[in-house]
């Protein structure tokens, strides 16, 4: 399916019965829509609809317009076409349905968010991350491949062999195959500026994480040790603003939760959760 968003193109690739419970899956940032394929046989009676953001999939690209802003456009474009559904976003996708419930919760009527980086916008917390190093790496590593016409196989064997960002092993030990397949796949495919606004520390624009969130949901909060992006006090203070988000502290993973492999089957256990209260089938 194909929804235009004020001139840019963006790819939603739909699963399901018609008349199944809607969802949206919204990635995380230089993901794909291929991240959730896991995901369409296990919920076969709803109606999955999984976005390429901008700049991302088989999206448009969008040069300098890659602000949360920009994304959350997106979702709520999408929204506005097909009608109010739950989200279920990882990082960049979890912290734009947080910013879609705010500017207009009536499209989200419940959030599942995926160690979202609802606090990178204030000083020095994106710094103290290990994705302050890695993104830029990543970037840096993605322009090559696209300018060498690597194959998606190729990335994903390279993504394989690096360093996992828990420092306790390599990507291949702790992610899934198909996790890696689609993480090649969407890096083939992903326009390298998206990083250039979170590395300048503008991507957040007006979002602001003590404004409250009144879509209910649930937060899955991985451990930082473990390169999670939610930790420390935000819990209390997301929960002291938006008593409606019910955080899951989970342990032994780290920010790619549901990539992992000792952690996917948790992961399902709390969607599945999520879904019968919000979206029965």
């Amino acid at each position: 399916m194909r929804i235009d968003n004020g001139g840019v193109g963006l790819e939603v690739t739909v699963d399901g019965p018609p008349d199944g419970p809607g969802v949206l899956f919204l990635h995380g940032i230089s993901g794909s829509a291929a991240t959730y394929e896991f995901l369409v046989e296990h919920y076969p009676r709803h109606r999955l609809h999984r976005l390429d953001f901008r700049g991302h999939g088989r999206s448009d690209r969008a040069p300098g317009a890659y602000l949360l802003d920009d994304f959350a456009g997106d979702a709520e474009a999408v929204l506005d076409e097909l009608g109010p559904m739950p989200i279920v976003g990882h990082s960049l996708g979890g912290i734009t349905a947080a910013y879609v419930s705010q500017r207009r919760p009536e499209l989200a009527p419940a959030l599942f968010l995926e160690d979202p980086p609802l606090y990178f916008g204030e000083p020095g917390v994106f710094d103290a991350t290990p994705f302050a190093v890695v993104f830029p790496l990543m970037q840096a590593a993605i322009r090559d491949w696209q300018a060498d016409g690597t194959s998606a196989e190729q990335i994903a064997a390279a993504m394989a062999a690096l360093p996992s960002m828990s420092g306790q092993g390599a990507m291949g030990d702790e992610n899934t195959p198909d996790a890696l397949a689609a993480t090649g796949t969407a890096l083939t495919l992903l326009d390298p500026t998206v990083f250039d606004p979170v590395l300048s520390g503008e991507s957040l624009g007006r979002f602001d994480p003590d404004v409250p969130i009144p879509s209910p949901g649930v937060l899955l909060q991985p451990d930082q040790e473990l390169g999670g992006a939610f930790f420390g006090d935000q819990a209390s203070r997301l929960t002291a603003v938006s008593p409606g988000i019910e955080i899951v502290r989970l342990h032994g993973v780290g920010h790619l939760v549901h990539d992992s492999v000792s952690h996917r089957e948790r992961y399902l256990t709390e969607l599945d959760r999520f879904l019968e209260r919000y979206a029965p089938a």
